[in-house]
């Protein structure tokens, strides 16, 4: 608290940013894999990290949500309701030069 003030995990719930990217940490990425960036079964002293540029992905709507209620039994005063959307998770276009998702090996643990 008294290093990092009031933008302190204790206060804020999160971890903090490197040059303005939030940082998340996930269950899912490896601490045990080799410094080609792969498990091997033998090496177990490295991770990996993803940077992830969020303003190149978005989510698309291939059809709205449509809600169907359909009376129960005539005897009941309740309905039956069910919805469903389609979505489809797109990457913009890009050039070359551009990246979007930079997976990067050899971070140690």
């Amino acid at each position: 608290m008294e290093k990092y003030g009031p933008m302190a995990t204790i206060n804020t719930g999160v971890l903090g940013t490197i040059l303005g990217i939030k940082i998340v940490v996930s269950q899912y990425m490896r601490d045990d894999i080799s410094a080609a960036g792969v498990y091997d079964g033998t090496a177990s002293q490295y991770t990996g990290l993803l940077l992830v540029n969020k303003s190149r992905f978005f989510v698309g709507q291939r059809r709205p949500i449509v809600v169907k209620a359909q009376a129960d039994l005539p005897a009941q005063d309740r309905f039956l309701l069910a919805s469903y959307q389609r979505k489809t998770f797109v990457a913009m276009p890009q050039s070359a030069t551009e990246r979007s998702v930079v997976y990067g090996i050899k971070a140690a643990l």
